[in-house]
């Protein structure tokens, strides 16, 4: 991890010379190469902070080089690797085999419990990507995670309720009258979980995978891929 001075001629030359890659609340995203991206924040906060820096993982973005304005505290911005993906705020592809979404759950959950005591503040949707190509469920934008105690089963939580949400979305079962009385009740718990604080249920989401897989299966339905999930009316 480096400490990087930068002047406002220095910013400018890095949002002309870098392709440009998307905007946020915070910032604006840049290539500094194929793997590694640069957030410049859009205003200067004294009382910025970047935590976590120094932190390495093959599926979570934390800030690696921090840019600071000239030779103050002010944060410019910082860079982590790039994470590939399609935004889980989005439907899942139909495509995409079962058996790849849960492995890829399971990698992602592991690294989680690997962080017991960083919260994942602004864990959404639109930073949580699904790497089609390595099949890996990445995270990204974490500059506004800090340290609480016990913080693991809030992260899984909010993981579940994002990817729940995803696999309703492409499924769309909520146009239709449930046949499975063990799938309302997971779905009621689902609910619970956004709006009860401090109630999870950890494995929820492969809970409702389950139970989506079991009732097609009693239907004779084939199922093998997200889009052979469904709900007859």
């Amino acid at each position: 991890m480096n400490r990087v001075m930068v002047g406002l001629l220095d910013i400018a030359d890095i949002k002309s010379n870098n392709t440009f890659l998307g905007n946020g609340k915070e910032g604006s995203c840049y290539f500094l190469d194929k793997d590694t991206i640069i957030k410049l924040f859009h205003i200067l906060k004294a009382e910025r902070k970047l935590n976590f820096v120094g932190y390495t993982s093959d599926f979570i973005a934390f800030p690696k080089d921090i840019y600071y304005y000239n030779d103050s505290k002010l944060i410019e911005g910082y860079t982590m690797n790039y994470m590939r993906g399609m935004s889980l705020s989005n439907e899942i592809d139909s495509n995409l085999l079962i058996a790849d979404l849960i492995l890829a759950y399971n990698k992602i959950k592991s690294e989680i419990e690997t962080l017991p005591n960083i919260y994942m503040d602004d864990l959404v949707s639109v930073n949580v990507l699904y790497d089609y190509n390595d099949n890996n469920i990445n995270i990204i934008d974490t500059s506004r995670w800090y340290r609480l105690k016990n913080s693991k089963d809030k992260n899984i939580n909010r993981l579940n309720c994002i990817l729940i949400k995803s696999l309703l979305m492409t499924i769309n079962p909520l146009d239709y009258e449930y046949k499975s009385n063990r799938l309302k009740k997971l779905y009621s718990e689902y609910r619970g979980l956004i709006l009860e604080l401090g109630i999870y249920n950890l494995d929820i989401f492969l809970e409702i995978l389950e139970e989506l897989i079991r009732y097609n299966e009693e239907n004779k339905e084939k199922v093998r891929t997200i889009g052979d999930l469904k709900i007859n009316c």
